[in-house]
């Protein structure tokens, strides 16, 4: 999640967002905005795999060739 952040001046426009807040108008405030979520809901990742087409040529091969093992040895 992204945030933003921005240096403005506290103003009548800021005022109607912000109520009873004790600032003056003209001072100088940073305003941080972290948005809350979106309307479209993230797919879980096993979501993105729905569908997918997954081959296994020879799943109990070993990965690693036995003469390259040198706990073998």
């Amino acid at each position: 999640m992204e945030a933003y952040k921005t240096h403005t001046q506290y103003n009548k426009d800021i005022q109607a967002w912000f109520d009873n807040l004790p600032l003056q108008e003209g001072q100088e405030i940073e305003v941080i905005v972290i948005p809350t979520g979106s309307k479209k809901k993230k797919q879980s990742s096993a979501k993105n795999l729905t569908g997918t087409v997954i081959e296994y040529i020879d799943p109990f091969k070993p990965a690693v060739a036995e003469k390259d093992w040198e706990v073998i040895n």
